[in-house]
This record gives C-alpha cells, structure tokens and sequence, in this order.
C-alpha cells in the first residue's frame, strides 16, 4: 500500500498494467467539500422545522460528538426524527430534487476531475460511503458510476421506520461492504480516497490510499470557508 497524491496520476503514470483498476471514493468530505446529509435534511424538513428538530436533536449531537453514542446510533436517532413516518415515495422524490440541484453545488472540483479521469481510464468506479443510499444513487447515476454502496433505511409498509437496515457505512463497516460486494477485490488494483480518520481503515486493503489529496487550503482558513458553505445550504 503507498500513500500518494493523485498529481501524479495525471502526470503519465500507467496503474494497473496487469490489474483491472478500481477507484473506491469517500463522498462526505471527499467528493463534496462539506456534509451533505444535513442540507439535505434541510431541503426535506423545510427550513423553520429544520432548525427546530436539530434544536431538538442538540442532546444527540453532543452525545455523538463526544463518543457517548456510536456514529450508527446518532445517524438513526437524526433519522428517526427528521424523516421517520414519511413514505418511501415521498423521500424519493426529496431525493431525486436533492441529487438534481442542492447537491451538486457541493461538490469539490478537483476531486470530481479526478473521478472523470478513472472512468476516461475505464477503471471501475465505486462509491463507498456513510450517507444514505437514497440520494447517493441517483446522484451516481447521473455521474455514470456503476456502484453505490452507503447506508440503507430500513422500509416498512412503504414507509420510513426510522432506523437503519444497515450499520452505518463508516470505518471497518466500509472495509466489510466493500469486501462482500467485491469478493475477489485482490485480483484488482485499488485506488481509495478518504478525507477522515475512519477511512484510513481502507489503507490496507488498498493498493493506494489517497487522503485528504483534494484539500485547497489549511488549517483555520479552510475550516471557515467549509463552515460558510455548510451554513449557506442550512440557513
């Protein structure tokens, strides 16, 4: 496994000779340059019933923050409470609106270059992700990536339950996805790009693991910018 940037995939470098290559990408943080589940809870909730159910949800949100719950038990109680209840046709539709419009605006330039540049090398492309699969795969559709794998909400009577039928994608959970959607990924060469410390679990099954490759800026100055362009999407 080597740790490099992706500067030097542009520069001529041939990967995979012998191996078909698979690009595995994070989303939060590394297609994107912020969260995109919150803004899209958002764009569901309305603005006003947003910012009243994440007032509701502060206790929560402290708890995640400082590890009292698991990242699996603070998405579902979010879940539960801004979107248990609704029907499976209704959250679709937010989706699709969400995919086609809010979400593309966070997008990170340099790294969707990137994942333009695999599939021009017809690599395999995968998207891996602890956001929800509702409106990651309609998203990837648009982008023409064949594979989405995220976390899914459990379904009853068509309706939103409000917990998860999966673990939260996140960490080993990813390596465990992507290991049983992709049995045979060592015959493969793999490219993987993360931007947290939880997907540094994919470093070792990685033939190259890229982290944080697509920063612009460090340090105070780029928490601001990322900070003002969460809250754009959330005021």
């Amino acid at each position: 496994m080597s740790n490099e940037s992706p500067g030097s995939l542009a520069n001529g470098d041939c990967p995979g000779k012998n191996k078909q290559v698979v690009a595995v990408f994070d989303f939060d943080g590394t297609l994107t340059l912020v969260d995109s589940f919150l803004p899209f809870l958002r764009q569901v909730t309305g603005r006003r019933r947003f910012w009243f159910l994440l007032f509701c949800s502060s206790w929560d949100l402290v708890a995640l923050v400082t590890c009292r719950i698991s990242s699996h038990e603070g998405k579902q109680r979010l879940v539960t409470r801004f979107l248990g209840g609704r029907s499976e046709s209704e959250l679709q539709r937010a989706c699709e609106t969400y995919s086609n419009s809010k979400l593309n605006s966070l997008l990170n330039k340099s790294a969707m270059e990137r994942l333009s540049w695999h599939q021009s090398q017809k690599h395999l492309v995968i998207l891996l992700s602890a956001s929800i699969e509702n409106y990651l795969i309609p998203w990837a559709r648009q982008q023409s990536i064949p594979m989405v794998i995220g976390t899914r909400l459990e379904i009853e009577n068509e309706r939103i339950t409000g917990k998860l039928s999966t673990p939260n994608c996140k960490g080993l959970e990813k390596v465990i996805r992507l290991q049983k959607a992709m049995p045979e990924l060592s015959q493969f060469e793999v490219y993987s790009y993360g931007d947290s410390d939880a997907d540094r679990r994919l470093a070792p099954i990685s033939d190259h693991f890229l982290f944080r490759s697509f920063d612009t800026s460090t340090g105070l100055a780029r928490k601001f910018q990322l900070y003002k362009i969460l809250l754009t999407h959330l005021i």
